[in-house]
C-alpha cells in the first residue's frame, strides 16, 4: 500500500497468456467489498492462471469497488472480477473440471455456484484486514483495527480464578 492509501499490484504472478496488463496504482478495498478466503495452494493456482473457476456454496457479486479480494487467513493477496456467476449442474461441473481443478465427481455443495474469475491481479505486498473469529470463507472487507491486531485466532477465555483452583493440592512428604 502506498502512502496515499492506494494498493500496488505486482505483475509477476499474472497468467502468461495474453498481453501484459498495464501496471498502475489502484485504490484498495472498499467497505463491504467481498473478501474470499482460500487455502494457500488454491490461491496460488488462481494467481498462476491454472484455476479460473471458483466453486462456492453461495452467490458472490463484485463489491462497491467493482472487484472481489482474494486472501489467506487475515491477509489479502490479490483482486479479481467475478464476470459470471451461476449455479452449476453436475454435467457443467464435470465439463468445467479443468477450470476449477476439483477432483470430485460429485457437486461439493447442495447448490454449487461457479464464479468465473477474471482480471486477477496480485498485490505487491499482502494487505491486512480485520477477520472476525469464524470458519466462514467469505467476509466483507473491514480495515484492520488501530492496534494492528488482525489475528483471526480465537482468544482463549480466561476465568478470573486463582491458579490453585485448577492445580491439585500437593502435600509435602513428612520427614
Amino acid at each position: 500500500m502506498t502512502a496515499s492509501g492506494e494498493v500496488a499490484f505486482a505483475t509477476s504472478a499474472l497468467p502468461e497468456a495474453g498481453p501484459e496488463p498495464v501496471v498502475a496504482e489502484h485504490v484498495g478495498p472498499s467497505l463491504r467489498d467481498p473478501v474470499l478466503l482460500f487455502d494457500l495452494p488454491w490461491l496460488q493456482c488462481i494467481l498462476d492462471g491454472r484455476k479460473t473457476l471458483e466453486l462456492r456454496g453461495f452467490r458472490v457479486k463484485n463489491g462497491p469497488s467493482g472487484r472481489v479480494w482474494l486472501g489467506v487467513e487475515d491477509r489479502i493477496h490479490a483482486a479479481a472480477r467475478v464476470e459470471a456467476a451461476g449455479p452449476l449442474t453436475l454435467e457443467e461441473y464435470l465439463r468445467q473440471a479443468p477450470q476449477h481443478l476439483h477432483p470430485s465427481k460429485t457437486l461439493p455443495f447442495k447448490t454449487t455456484w461457479g464464479l468465473m474469475l477474471t482480471n486477477v491481479q496480485k498485490l505487491s505486498e499482502p494487505l491486512w484486514f480485520h477477520r472476525p473469529p469464524s470458519s466462514a470463507r467469505q467476509f466483507s472487507y473491514r480495515p484492520p483495527p488501530e492496534d494492528g491486531n488482525c489475528s483471526s485466532k480465537k482468544k482463549r477465555r480466561v476465568l478470573p480464578l486463582e491458579a490453585e483452583h485448577f492445580a491439585p493440592a500437593i502435600e509435602e512428604p513428612a520427614e
